[in-house]
């Protein structure tokens, strides 16, 4: 097999809510991403930390909601394909990477361009793939962070955290 002393196979039978939970983490990856940006002035005194935080609980929230929604197991959202893969990708990687571009208000199009013009953000790539869809299947209420970061990166505009992000 493929497994390591430090990587762990594990079989599944929820193959809805593993695929899923692989695309979708990259999005909020990036929007967790985004405090870091935010608060770059606040990194000495981690205030940082207690955005990405909420973020990543919302991020959560919304990743159980939508998998369940489209079929898939709330129990694999809670397992490593969801918030392990997703923690993984929140601590490194493109997809955070961009995010706090983002965060330090950089439209996507002219982070990808200035800062990162040679490298592929998944979570960005999916966002224009499926993001329309995603928009028009769930209601802003239902998946409040989420629609928000699609709607900024569609219309490429600058992403604000607001209250009514967190349920």
């Amino acid at each position: 097999m493929i497994s390591t002393s430090y990587y762990k196979i594990k079989c599944s039978s929820d193959l809805i809510g593993v695929a899923a939970c692989g695309g979708v983490k990259n999005i909020y990856s990036m929007i967790v991403g985004t405090s870091m940006g935010m608060n770059l002035k606040n990194i000495k005194d981690n205030k940082n930390l207690n955005t990405a935080a909420a973020l990543f609980n919302q991020s959560i929230k919304e990743m159980r909601y939508f998998i369940k929604k489209i079929g898939g197991q709330e129990s694999t959202v809670m397992d490593l394909a969801g918030i392990g893969d997703l923690y993984v990708s929140c601590t490194g990687g493109r997809n955070s990477k961009m995010g706090k571009f983002i965060g330090m208000g950089l439209t996507y199009k002219n982070a990808k361009k200035n800062k990162m013009p040679n490298e592929t953000v998944e979570g960005a790539d999916l966002i224009f793939d499926i993001g329309k869809k995603i928009i028009n299947d769930f209601t802003s209420k239902e998946l409040p962070l989420i629609s928000s970061f699609i709607k900024a990166l569609i219309h490429n505009t600058k992403f604000k955290i607001e209250k009514k992000f967190f349920l």
